[in-house]
């Protein structure tokens, strides 16, 4: 795949152009199948795009939506994220300036000062130089850094976007705050070069890689680390503490309360990994017989879902490996799985995000694979859990295909976030359509028609009832899904 800088010769754009080790302009007429567009602040209007499999990195439409301060305001505070006030604006102890490329930081300039810098559009000119020192990023960086860091990459990509300038904010009582954030910044010579690096890498790896961070020697792995609750006939939450440590493949998690009090009521499983979704979801009602032995308090229920009881969310985190983790890729398991499975979730959901499971949340892992995180607990049934793992398979497969983005759309984002199923419902059919189109579908035909079926008829997937019954742990004759 071949990438291509698509602009419109913006101010401090001709600093990067010089840098990049690829092709660049202002018309589409280089465009061909399989390219990768980077756009920096280029207007599609009026113009076609053809080409098999052509990906667009800062969409015009998500670049409108950032511009248009209010839409952009909403989004962010949709995420979770504080913003700073539209008026009234406060003085910042710390303020960060970061250049955010494809998920990640590429550096960090800071400005200590008494006197906060506002202005009209964020801009990094080199009438400004001097004001901004750039920090060395590396293990030993302070709270703050890491903190400013990982919001200013939550907010690109809360706003579709993936590259911008974000410029955050520490406030007197220690709040860090998004003051804006631009995709189209005007480039001192060293932003370009930290732009130009990072790009010339994706485009390097874009071309030795066809199709891109696909072609890989081993399959890719599917694994999970879901969570459940156990909960008295009186209603009150036992620790599973009591019954079993942090470590091994039933263990405890913990929740950090409010006083950064830290307590371990939640019982994890961490199943051995499979190229089989199946095959996972036998391993995961293992160690669910595994823990019932651990436990061995019949009278307990087990809750799974969202947040089945108040102020405990929990989650059903999956990972992959063999498939590196990218935006794309991240953005169709927001589409094609996060957002359908909304219309299984129980109402406690609304309480659960933006906190925990947002979209696009995501963690690398030491093995070289990562855990995708916005996903509640889905252990309530086998008929869901061999569902969902199995679009996570389709999905890890085909994602270059699944070129449909609902989730674009703020009113579909307010909706996610609200749980409004009758809102989400009328995209579903739509991604479900793509999903039939894959060839991997037809090898999980049984599992992902049965969860979609549910999905279509919004069934409550009723999180407040013990799932032990759903599985037949208890059961003696061979488990057939």
């Amino acid at each position: 795949m071949e990438t291509y800088l698509l602009h419109n010769n913006q101010s401090g754009v001709d600093k990067l152009l010089p840098l990049l080790h690829f092709e660049h302009g202002e018309s589409l007429s280089p465009i061909f199948q399989k390219t990768m567009i980077l756009s920096w602040g280029a207007d599609f209007s009026g113009r076609t795009i053809t080409g098999e499999n052509i990906q667009i990195f800062n969409d015009p439409k998500s670049v409108l939506q950032c511009n248009n301060k209010k839409t952009m305001r909403q989004i962010i505070e949709l995420h979770g994220l504080k913003i700073s006030p539209a008026e009234n604006r406060p003085e910042y102890r710390i303020e960060y300036r970061i250049p955010i490329f494809h998920l990640k930081a590429l550096s960090v300039f800071i400005k200590k000062s008494k006197t906060t810098l506002w202005s009209s559009r964020l801009s990094f000119s080199e009438s400004n130089r001097g004001r901004f020192e750039e920090l060395e990023v590396n293990e030993r960086v302070g709270f703050y850094v890491r903190r400013a860091m990982r919001e200013a990459r939550k907010a690109v990509y809360a706003l579709g976007l993936e590259f911008a300038l974000v410029h955050i904010g520490i406030l007197g009582r220690g709040d860090t705050v998004v003051i804006d954030v631009n995709p189209t910044p005007v480039l001192n010579q060293r932003l370009a070069q930290c732009y130009a690096d990072e790009m010339n890498a994706f485009a390097t790896e874009l071309r030795t890689v066809n199709p891109p961070y696909i072609a890989r020697v081993k399959p890719i792995l599917i694994g999970a680390d879901p969570e459940f609750i156990l909960r008295k006939p009186n209603g009150k939450i036992v620790s599973a503490d009591r019954f079993m440590g942090r470590e091994g493949v039933v263990g405890c998690d913990a929740v950090v309360l409010s006083g950064h009090r830290i307590v371990l009521p939640l019982v994890e499983l961490r199943p051995q990994p499979s190229t089989s979704p199946i095959i996972l979801t036998h391993h995961i009602r293992n160690l669910m017989q595994k823990a019932q032995k651990m436990i061995n308090e019949p009278e307990l229920d087990w809750l799974a879902g969202a947040m089945p009881v108040k102020g405990l969310p929990l989650g059903g985190h999956i990972h992959f490996s063999g498939v590196e983790v990218n935006s794309m890729l991240l953005r169709v398991l927001d589409n094609y799985l996060a957002l359908p499975l909304v219309l299984l979730e129980s109402e406690s959901i609304y309480h659960r995000r933006p906190r925990y499971g947002f979209l696009g949340d995501f963690r690398r892992q030491s093995h070289g694979g990562f855990e995708y995180r916005s996903l509640p607990s889905w252990l309530v049934s086998p008929t869901v859990t061999v569902g969902v793992l199995s679009l996570g398979m389709v999905i890890a497969h085909h994602y270059l295909e699944l070129q449909q983005r609902p989730l674009r759309l703020l009113e579909v984002q307010r909706a996610f976030y609200q749980g409004a199923k009758d809102r989400i419902k009328p995209h579903i059919e739509k991604l479900w359509l793509d999903i039939k189109q894959t060839t991997t579908y037809l090898k999980y035909q049984k599992e992902l028609n049965r969860l979609f079926q549910m999905i279509l008829l919004k069934e409550d997937w009723q999180e407040e009832q013990d799932f032990r019954k759903n599985w037949r742990i208890d059961s003696q004759r061979e488990f057939m899904l």
